[in-house]
């Protein structure tokens, strides 16, 4: 299973055009420990996880953990033409 969600946060990372270091600069991790977990021979950790999942709202946590449903989320669309790490949640739902 840790090979399963280390390939999809990888799919993610790319598709979504992220970084370790973006990740590891928005929320304090050290940048080796995110790219050992995602590209090197250690196991994937929560706080890797986490740390995607957070700078990517737009992200699904059921996909990227058990595989199952979209990749995206369609109700949150992020900001076009800002650095993702300062980009906002836009809920497209109305009230």
């Amino acid at each position: 299973m840790d090979k399963d969600v280390k390939m999809r946060v990888k799919i993610a990372m790319e598709s979504l055009g992220i970084s370790a270091y973006s990740i590891a600069k928005s929320c304090s991790i050290n940048e080796r420990t995110i790219y050992e977990q995602t590209n090197g021979s250690s196991r994937i950790g929560v706080s890797a996880v986490a740390a995607l999942l957070s700078v990517s709202p737009e992200l699904s946590a059921e996909w990227l953990l058990r595989g199952t449903g979209e990749m995206l989320i369609s109700s949150v669309v992020p900001t076009e033409g800002q650095p993702r790490e300062h980009r906002e949640n836009t809920d497209t739902s109305t009230s």
